[in-house]
Order: C-alpha cells, then sequence, then structure tokens
C-alpha cells in the first residue's frame, strides 16, 4: 500500500521530527518548505509553477527510478518519501529500484521496511561495493518502465520537479532530459560560497550543453553502461545524446543537494570528479561539456555580467578547478590502470529532508 507518513510537508512547510542521531552533528530537521523558501529568499529560484502536460488525452508515462546508494542511511528515506509523493500529471511512477551496494549502515534494511510498505519499491543488494557504473546498469537494466530517471540517494526532488523532467518526453523527439541541481543553503565559509558558485556554473553550461548529473531521466531502452566506466553520468549523458532525438535541460526541474562544507571534503570530492571525466576522455574519448571551454568560458563571462559581485567567488572557482585539475591529470600520468571505486570521503553533508524513524515489524 502506498506510503502514507510525512506526504503533506511536500505542499506545506511542516517540521518533521528528527531521526535519531547517525553519528553526525546534524542541524535542526528540515522540511522542503524551508528548503524552498531559503533558496527563494537567496534568489536562487523562484516560484515554480507546474505547467498541465501539452497532450491532456495522451496516457501518463510509466516511470522508473532507479537510484544507488552505499551508506545513505541518513538519506535514504528522505529520498524515497519525496520521489514517491512527487506530483504527478504525465506520469506515474511504477517502481523505484533502489541499488544498495556494500553498505554497512542499515541502509538496506531501510529500504527493505520501506518496501514492506510500498510494493512499487524494490531491492537490488550488491554484497561487495565494485562501483558505481555496475549499480546504475545493474537498477538500469532491472527497470521497467517507460522512462527511466536516474538520481542519486542524498539528493531530494522539489515536489514538482520530476513532473517538470518527465513532461518533456510527452514529445517522442526527446531522448535525454537534465535536472538542475541546487545546493541549499550552506553554513557560511569559503567552501559552501564557491560550492554554490560551483552549481551555478553548472547551471550556465547546462544551458548551451545538457550534462546528465545529480538526476536526469531517459527513453527506454537505457544506455548499457560497461562496469569500468569511471564517469557514469557523462557517459551515459553522452551516448544518450547521440541517439535519433535530442537531449534537453529543464532548469525548473530542481533537485536539492548539499555542497561540502570543509575544504579538505571539497578539494577530495572535485579530484574524484575531475579524476574519472579525464578518464574517461583518455581510455574513450568521450569529453564533458564542463571540460570544453567553448561551454565554460561564455558561462563564465555570463556569470559575470549577471552579477559583477560574484567575481571574487567566481576568481576563487576558477584556481581551485585549475588546481584540482592539474593534480588529476598529474595523477592520471601516473596512474596506469582506471579506478572503478574510491575510497570512502567522510562526508560533512547532512541529510536534507529528515524523516521520523522506520520502525520494522517485529
Amino acid at each position: 500500500m502506498p506510503v502514507a507518513v510525512g506526504a503533506d510537508i511536500l505542499e506545506e512547510a511542516r517540521t518533521i521530527p528528527p531521526a535519531p542521531d547517525r553519528g553526525t552533528s546534524a542541524p535542526e530537521s528540515v522540511t522542503l518548505g524551508d528548503c524552498r523558501a531559503a533558496l527563494t529568499a537567496t534568489g536562487r529560484i523562484g516560484h515554480v509553477v507546474v505547467d498541465p502536460p501539452e497532450s491532456r488525452g495522451a496516457c501518463p508515462l510509466r516511470v522508473s527510478v532507479v537510484t544507488c546508494a552505499y551508506n545513505e542511511a541518513r538519506n535514504i528515506e528522505g529520498f524515497l518519501l519525496s520521489v514517491l509523493n512527487s506530483l504527478q500529471r504525465s506520469f506515474t511512477i511504477q517502481e523505484v529500484i533502489c541499488v544498495v551496494s556494500g553498505s554497512t549502515d542499515g541502509t538496506d534494511e531501510l529500504v527493505r521496511s520501506w518496501a514492506r510498505r510500498d510494493a512499487r519499491i524494490r531491492l537490488i543488494l550488491q554484497s561487495d561495493r565494485i562501483g558505481k557504473a555496475a549499480a546504475l546498469s545493474l537498477g538500469m537494466s532491472a527497470a521497467r518502465g517507460e522512462i527511466i530517471v536516474v538520481e542519486n540517494a542524498d539528493t531530494v526532488p522539489l515536489p514538482e520537479s520530476l513532473e517538470r523532467l518527465t513532461s518533456t518526453f510527452q514529445d517522442p523527439a526527446v531522448q535525454l532530459a537534465c535536472s538542475h541541481p541546487v545546493p541549499v543553503p550552506t553554513r557560511p565559509g569559503w567552501t559552501g560560497r564557491i560550492g554554490t558558485t560551483l552549481w551555478e556554473v553548472h547551471d550556465l553550461v547546462s544551458r548551451r550543453m545538457p550534462k546528465a548529473g545529480e538526476a536526469f531521466a531517459l527513453r527506454a531502452p537505457p544506455v548499457l553502461i560497461p562496469w569500468d566506466v569511471e564517469d557514469d553520468d557523462t557517459y551515459v549523458g553522452i551516448c544518450a545524446g547521440l541517439r535519433a532525438g535530442r537531449s534537453v535541460y529543464v532548469p525548473e526541474a530542481i533537485i536539492l543537494n548539499r555542497a561540502p562544507e570543509t575544504a579538505r571534503e571539497y578539494f577530495r570530492q572535485r579530484f574524484r570528479v575531475n579524476s574519472n571525466i579525464l578518464q574517461l576522455w583518455q581510455r574513450r574519448r568521450l569529453r564533458s561539456s564542463t571540460w570544453q571551454a567553448r561551454y565554460v568560458v561564455p558561462a563564465l563571462l555570463e556569470a559575470i555580467r549577471a552579477r559583477p559581485d560574484r567575481l571574487p567567488g567566481l576568481l576563487g572557482l576558477t584556481v581551485s578547478e585549475l588546481l584540482v585539475r592539474a593534480a588529476a591529470l598529474l595523477a592520471s600520468r601516473l596512474r596506469r590502470t582506471s579506478r572503478e571505486t574510491w575510497a570512502p570521503i567522510e562526508s560533512t553533508k547532512v541529510a536534507i529532508l529528515r524523516t521520523v524513524p522506520t520502525r520494522h515489524p517485529e
């Protein structure tokens, strides 16, 4: 039967009781209403109104949501709650496939508990952590929907975001639709400002070349990912874009994430991302749009023109990114083999949407 707990918070800013401490000094409970209000106040988003689908007579699209999770116990319940209760006009969620790989924090038990209450949730358990590409390929190959939405387990879609994303597929020419990741406000500090600026530039790049990232949707059948692919998002995005059809970017499909709050975590995360992008280019000659000057330079210039006061942050972002990319390039020259898995990064990020702890049936 459908999940009932906390459904009303998707339309109202009601406080959800905090989950028990999982070893992280988390702030007070957060609701989607709180996130929307904070982002609107900072000018990051305006009021989003969902237009009805153009073709009212069309049958709703059947959608499979696929997520890969490794030690996401503090995030997975908020993710499932927000996805299952998303506004659905042009589509219906047929299933939510959670591929849990080698987790040691009880992520698999939380997913099992939710699956007992909602038959749409499917758990695929990998005993070993062998890389996100392998997990994602496994999840997408099990999907039965017409449209497959892929989203990271540590993110949260706004209530109307999946509707915005999937409604684009009413146009039969669309093969890939990319979302707009927006970091929720972080604690004051240099790292938070740089992280926020990074995602603003990503938005401007995506408006020139749609880029699969935190969440994207593609038409079935899915793109098959070799298990040794380092940068799965870029690989899927490029391969889907090569199909007969077109790729689109949907700025209104806002996906909430969190930026790192310490310089150590930020640089380690960016090193990993850029290393994977670089390996994808070196081994398969597939290049991310964020590594192409024809997209990045105009995006930076547009950001400066729109907000001259952000110039120091953009300069800081540019310098830090150049340093990280130089380090990634040097490491790739010294390393002879690819890396499908990385050692986990100790994260300062906390759950975006906190939920009542799940009680497991006796």
